[in-house]
């Protein structure tokens, strides 16, 4: 009877330190090893199809596609692993960066030079293969079998030693959602070993988004074509997201849009005004609240126009300050 008793506490023992080890080496959105040194999670590339990738340590040297994926680096303190910036806003610097992350951004870009950034341009896969990146973070145009993949195909850079990643809330509609945006977080929270600090923001936009809920309002996201049309991001974007959980409803399908729909926006509350690579950035709110045609629109009436980057909207830190600014007008 003894020894039944010690070998069933012998399985219920295994049992519960396999149990342990599941919980300590995996997650819904990756998962280690058997020793917890490498790391596999699933992500996009260009053919919207799902891959799974492995770093095997944590990356030292990475190349980053967007101003969205940067701001998650400096936010989470990740820039000196930083090489090299690709389709980086020329205007993203000096009017779109998060203000807290101003100075990691310079310290970034003093070290990997001028010559390493590529303004609103991608980099050619043999620069950014003499570059011996072991992580490439970005857009999902970036890596691909699509012959129009920035870089190439996923298993060229594997078959090097270097790991892919793009945002989900980039990558797919089906993801621009809280779980696609937790996803981004999560995964790269477990890559750098800093999941304690993206937990941390992910549970702060998620307050955030609760705090504004139930609130009453009609918005849109757009971006001015030229002086007759505009171009809606569309209610399944990461920006249709934030004003739709926030209780708004969307206004505009996704697409061109002729200027008219705009000057007939008697129920339009709200106006995220995306910018990127323009001259006149400072006027373009001005812009539109001095034009006459558009008098009848109450965003345009009280001046709700949130004017943003990329990096605002995308799914990165920035667009945690876009949803206090949702606030700050509907609440």
């Amino acid at each position: 009877m003894k020894k039944l008793q010690i070998l069933t506490i012998a399985v219920v023992a295994v049992v519960v330190v396999a149990i342990v080890a599941i919980v300590a080496f995996s997650d819904d959105n990756g998962s280690y090893d058997e020793d917890g040194d490498g790391y596999t999670y699933q992500t996009y590339e260009y053919g919207g199809n799902l891959i799974t990738q492995t770093v095997d340590d944590v990356p030292s040297r990475v190349i980053v596609g967007n101003v969205a994926a940067l701001e998650m680096m400096l936010e989470f303190d990740l820039g000196d692993s930083i090489v090299a910036l690709m389709y980086y806003d020329v205007f993203y610097d000096s009017h779109c960066v998060t203000p807290h992350l101003q100075e990691r951004l310079d310290e970034v870009k003093d070290r990997i030079g001028e010559e390493n950034i590529f303004y609103n341009a991608g980099m050619s896969q043999a620069y950014a293969t003499a570059l011996e990146p072991d992580l490439i973070f970005g857009y999902v145009s970036a890596f691909g079998d699509d012959a129009d993949a920035t870089l190439g195909s996923v298993d060229y850079w594997n078959n090097l030693g270097c790991a892919c990643l793009s945002m989900r809330t980039q990558a797919m509609s089906s993801e621009c959602n809280i779980e696609g945006f937790t996803a981004d977080y999560n995964i790269l929270g477990d890559i750098f070993d800093v999941r304690e600090q993206t937990d941390a923001f992910v549970e702060k936009y998620k307050n955030t988004l609760a705090s504004i809920s139930d609130s009453d309002f009609t918005g849109t996201c757009i971006e001015l074509d030229d002086e007759t049309s505009f171009y809606s991001y569309g209610s399944d974007s990461f920006p249709g997201f934030m004003i739709t959980e926030s209780g708004g409803e969307y206004k505009f399908t996704k697409g061109t849009h002729d200027k008219s729909e705009l000057v007939n926006a008697t129920d339009l509350d709200l106006i995220i005004l995306v910018v990127f690579s323009s001259t006149d950035y400072d006027s373009l709110k001005a812009q539109l609240m001095e034009d006459s045609t558009l008098q009848y629109v109450p965003a345009v009436q009280e001046g709700n126009i949130i004017l943003k980057g990329l990096s605002g909207i995308y799914g990165g830190p920035g667009s945690l300050e876009t949803l206090k600014e949702i606030a700050s007008i509907v609440s």
